[in-house]
């Protein structure tokens, strides 16, 4: 619904400024609405792929939350504080006082960032529970070396887990510190960035989904299977070291754009 609202509201005084019927657009408004939509709608992808982390572990262990009540807190913190998140797109902009930047891109932001930590550990955790409960109790991972690695809808949602959680989550809480967020807007270090969280984390939990979902809806069984299983490794290990090489191309000073 804010998501919505905010790119519905900036469309007004654009379109009054279309028709002539107003001469200026305030800059930092636009801006500061602009990114309540821009951000907040790739906030959408996060809460849909978490989802599908949960249903990745059900769909192959039939694991289920070790607290629903604390995996629905998580979502809460999400729909509270996750858009607050926006604000780190203006911590280069002059006008904005530096207490509103600070208290949305550190206190609230990270209340958003404990819900991801929660999400990233019930997860696994459910998915331990589910096979020590199957009998794989020997030592303290005979539970991991024994998942189905050959299962895409595993394979997927596991590497959805460790990229999102540790290259897209580390690098957004990076990016959202006033101090370095100087030294590394608008370079090539933010498409890094997402493309771990999008791309590493949403399109891989959708890849895993849809590697169920082909079977169940269509009654057939997958073509070259031996791609399949190899295609979560391909496009997972792609991305990181697409996102990590951009990360380290920004943090040298590559810019985000080029004037030509």
């Amino acid at each position: 619904v804010f998501t919505i609202a905010s790119g519905a509201i900036i469309l007004i005084p654009t379109l009054l400024k279309t028709l002539g019927l107003i001469e200026h657009i305030d800059s930092l408004m636009y801006r500061t609405i602009f990114w309540a939509f821009g951000h907040s709608s790739q906030q959408i992808n996060v809460s849909a792929h978490v989802a599908v982390w949960y249903a990745g572990a059900a769909i192959v262990f039939g694991a289920k939350p070790m607290s629903e009540k604390v995996s629905r807190t998580a979502f809460l913190l999400y729909i509270c504080f996750l858009q607050l998140g926006s604000a780190h797109h203006l911590l280069a902009d002059p006008g904005m006082h530096a207490s509103w930047k600070v208290f949305n891109t550190s206190y609230m932001m990270y209340l958003a960032v404990l819900a991801s930590l929660i999400h990233g550990l019930t997860v696994p955790g459910s998915i331990e529970v589910a096979q020590r409960r199957n009998g794989l109790n020997n030592g303290l991972f005979e539970w991991l070396r024994k998942c189905p690695w050959g299962n895409p809808v595993f394979t997927s949602t596991i590497l959805s887990i460790l990229i999102f959680g540790f290259i897209g989550g580390i690098s957004g809480v990076v990016m959202s510190v006033e101090q370095i967020n100087m030294i590394i807007h608008n370079t090539i270090y933010v498409p890094g960035h997402f493309h771990a969280t999008v791309a590493g984390g949403t399109t891989l939990a959708f890849m895993g989904l849809i590697f169920y979902l082909i079977p169940v809806l269509f009654q057939r069984q997958l073509i070259m299977k031996p791609l399949a299983v190899l295609s979560p490794w391909l496009f997972g290990g792609g991305i990181a070291v697409l996102g990590v090489a951009l990360m380290g191309a920004g943090t040298l000073g590559v810019p985000r754009r080029h004037s030509d």
